[in-house]
């Protein structure tokens, strides 16, 4: 048997008592629903599109999606985040950051979206950054059609 048909053995093996752990899920990529909250008022939206996915392998959890608001019936308030992640992060600040691509509108001197996953928690908070500058965006700034496309992994506490 060749190196590459036993490593190809091995890993089926580790799959399987990760399954048998509950530790693995094979499905490639799980659907999931994300949600835009404010910290302070959650706001009410209608979304033209709404998906995200994910991939777990024992505590590590790759996720990707995309939001298109539709409308704003009741406006957000507070810091922007995206919620319903598929599995909390634990109780440390210990993950990297989601990455962004978004048309919605910046503060003055600011050029880019960012992502920190909650401590804690099934979210991401939404920041905006700058040269040398980084602060929490603001739910209010959001707008009808404001779009946000983002991926990143974390550790989940699971």
């Amino acid at each position: 048997m060749s190196d590459v048909l036993r490593e190809i053995a091995a890993l089926k093996r580790r799959v399987a008592r990760l399954e048998a752990q509950d530790k693995f899920e094979f499905d490639p990529w799980t659907a999931w629903t994300p949600e835009l909250e404010g910290s302070t008022t959650s706001g009410v939206f209608t979304y033209t599109q709404q998906t995200a996915f994910y991939f777990r392998i024992d505590d590590l959890v790759l996720i990707y999606g995309r939001i298109v608001i539709n409308a704003i019936t009741t406006p957000a308030a507070g810091n922007l985040r995206i919620v319903g992640l598929p599995y909390p992060t634990p109780n440390t600040p210990n993950n990297p950051p989601a990455q962004f691509q978004s048309n919605a509108n910046l503060s003055a001197g600011y050029s880019q979206i960012v992502g920190a996953f909650g401590i804690n928690a099934s979210r991401i908070d939404i920041t905006e950054t700058g040269d040398d500058v980084l602060q929490n965006y603001n739910a209010a700034s959001l707008a009808a059609s404001d779009q946000f496309r983002f991926s990143g992994f974390y550790r989940a506490n699971i």
